[in-house]
């Protein structure tokens, strides 16, 4: 789905892509790319172009003039671009946009050339105006739209990047035919916040393991719509645009996204036949290191040597932390342990990975080491160094740093990519890694740390952390209701997100900081009739607000820590008024808190999912103070005036 611009040059290392289309501005003789799908976009500076692009029919005729001889000259090309972001601000425009598309299909079908119509600038149309350029699209083989953001490319509202599919809606509202969709230009731009020329370089530190996770979000979102045929990452062999580069490193992970699952599922590409480790060292360089072969093993320990099994019998990754300092702690030292501390064959890890973003492979993928007890046949064991948990005698705690999570996403990324399959991934302490690892595939935004357990979860939406408060101001009158003080289960944390399915995801762990197996949860969908009903099954101190229609239980998924629940896509997540539905964990001896009013009004739009994390606490109830003497107060009141009246008499008697 992600494939490759060229601006300036054809990289040589892009030659071995699977990428099914890829655009270029410059056209050697000879196809780069054969038995691909290759877009050209002739070269016309602004203000000509959208001259021509206002003169309508006539423009396209002096257009095609100009361009006819290089589309003559370039038969594997697949398919040529029109006039780049023509100006469509008002209803003239739209329609000259029209007349000039119009005209050039056809002058382009009559030299058996395809088109790519519109080419859209980010932004554009207005919401409203799409349905206007409707006509456009009646005859081309394709069209397209550029979609950038800033500083992710996670715009968050679908305004910039996946501002497609509004367009989309018009357009089908409208009648019009819906033509396969190529995003043309894509990836993080800072022109869109008034910071020109300002790319991913900028805004991800230079660490391009960050922007290929954004780029695999925009991707499984973009992978949704079966009328996007494809997305082109702006830019390869830059001239002026050096911020924006796609390198080596960033074009072999949106390699390796087009060769895993989604990639074969959606655009129906067989997966080349790569060992695991050449695709690591292609994607990380020399931040990887293969030390399958160079670690210290005792296959003759009194357990034998590991285990071994298929790739296909893989369905898990499981990840760690040390519980070590990360400073001190290394691949050798694990292995050392492992087998001279605790007598085993091996390594106890499949991977481990270091603050810096360092990668050691430590097992083979076959390799059943031991690292997660019943689990350890079917997983494959992450071990982040360091200490992530608080109050571990002598041992320091920390925090992931960005770039350990950025290389743990990527690894599992690529895992998933080279299996062929989308496993699922566990964290194994407590929260604030099953929340990490919960996050790793997507925008860096949604990246955050465990909550602490307050009587008030922390609200979280793509712009930074919230309150209810501000829950309550901006995305209508939800409640939390807070349980009993004591040993309950606490709502510590609460997910805006703005894209993706509309449903309600809700996590739990117990005190423990693990999964509790087989736990039910519960979600409510009342009707607005008779308000201010109670429903018998709410937890201590948690009324609805609305009356029973039906009150839905499901148990957790084992090994997940999650459970969704679908509310429809006509349901609302957001600023629009109090809806009646409301979530929490359903237990016969353990309170529960509760959000209430989370879902909308039907008739909306589509806004969310929302995510709520509870974990089973046990607050400090601290007793209240002593009520103070009354007579003791008055005493000292009056101590403190007579003090006062002899200083008052004092500077009186100075004067």
């Amino acid at each position: 789905m992600l494939a490759q611009h060229c601006q300036s040059g054809i990289p040589g290392w892009a030659a071995g892509a699977v990428w099914g289309f890829q655009k270029t501005m410059v056209f050697p003789s000879a196809d780069p790319w054969p038995g691909r799908r290759t877009i050209g976009r002739t070269y016309m500076d602004d203000g000509p172009s959208h001259t021509l692009v206002a003169q309508g029919a006539a423009g396209a005729e002096q257009w095609f003039a100009t361009f006819r001889a290089i589309y003559e000259a370039h038969p594997w090309v697949h398919a040529w671009e029109g006039p780049n972001e023509p100006p469509v601000a008002s209803l003239v425009q739209r329609q000259a946009l029209v007349a000039f598309t119009a005209r050039w299909v056809q002058l382009m079908h009559a030299i058996n050339c395809r088109t790519v119509a519109l080419c859209l600038s980010v932004g554009w149309p207005d919401v409203g105006c799409a349905g206007d350029l409707g006509p456009a699209l009646e005859e081309t083989d394709y069209w397209s739209v550029h979609e950038y953001a800033a500083p992710t490319i996670q715009d968050g509202g679908g305004y910039l990047t996946l501002r497609y599919r509004r367009t989309v809606a018009e357009l089908r509202a409208a009648g019009a035919r819906i033509p396969p969709l190529l995003i043309t230009e894509c990836g993080i731009d800072g022109g869109v916040i008034a910071k020109p020329r300002t790319g991913w370089k900028t805004y991800c530190n230079g660490n391009a393991m960050n922007y290929l996770l954004q780029l695999a979000q925009y991707a499984a979102e973009i992978a949704q719509d079966p009328y996007v045929a494809g997305a082109m990452v702006f830019t390869s062999s830059p001239s002026g645009w050096e911020d924006y580069e796609v390198t080596q490193q960033i074009g072999a992970g949106m390699d390796n996204i087009a060769r895993g699952y989604l990639g074969r599922v959606v655009m129906g590409i067989a997966p080349v036949v790569a060992s695991f480790q050449d695709r690591m060292a292609q994607l990380f360089g020399a931040s990887f290191a293969d030390l399958t072969d160079s670690l210290l093993t005792n296959p003759g320990s009194a357990y034998g040597p590991f285990p071994t099994r298929a790739e296909s019998a893989i369905e898990r990754i499981i990840v760690h932390h040390t519980a070590s300092p990360s400073a001190t702690t290394t691949p050798q030292g694990i292995a050392s342990w492992d087998v001279n501390g605790n007598g085993w064959p091996g390594s106890s890890y499949h991977f481990v990975i270091g603050p810096a973003g360092q990668v050691w492979q430590t097992n083979a993928l076959t390799t059943v080491s031991w690292h997660a007890g019943d689990a350890n046949t079917d997983s494959i064991g992450i071990a982040l160094l360091g200490n992530f948990e608080p109050n571990v005698p002598g041992i320091p705690t920390e925090t992931p740093t960005p770039e350990a999570l950025a290389a743990l996403a990527a690894t599992i990324l690529t895992i998933r990519a080279y299996l062929g399959r989308p496993m699922g991934v566990v964290g194994t302490w407590g929260p604030r890694l099953a929340r990490v690892t919960t996050f790793t595939a997507c925008c860096p935004r949604w990246q955050r740390e465990a909550a602490d357990v307050t009587a008030a979860p922390v609200v979280y939406a793509p712009d930074g952390q919230h309150d209810m408060a501000w829950l309550q101001a901006n995305w209508g009158t939800a409640i939390a209701w807070h349980a009993a003080s004591g040993h309950h289960f606490a709502l510590t944390r609460i997910n805006i997100m703005t894209t993706g399915d509309t449903l309600i995801r809700i996590w739990v762990q117990d005190a423990a900081g693990q999964v509790p197996l087989e736990q039910p949860v519960t979600y409510s969908y009342p009707t607005l009739a008779n308000p201010d009903t109670g429903l018998p099954l709410i937890p201590m101190s948690c009324v609805s607000r609305w009356a029973a229609r039906g009150v839905q239980n499901k148990n957790l998924v084992p090994g997940d820590g999650y459970v969704d629940f679908q509310i429809g896509t006509q349901s609302w997540i957001g600023p629009s008024g109090r809806g009646p539905y409301a979530a929490w964990v359903l237990s016969p001896s353990i309170p529960s808190d509760c959000l209430d009013g989370i879902g909308w009004k039907g008739g909306t739009d589509h806004y969310g999912p929302c995510e709520l994390f509870f974990e089973e606490v046990t607050d400090t109830v601290t007793p209240p103070p002593t009520p103070p003497n009354v007579a003791t107060i008055l005493q000292e009141l009056a101590t403190v005036s007579m003090e006062i009246a002899a200083i008052t008499q004092q500077v009186a008697a100075l004067e």
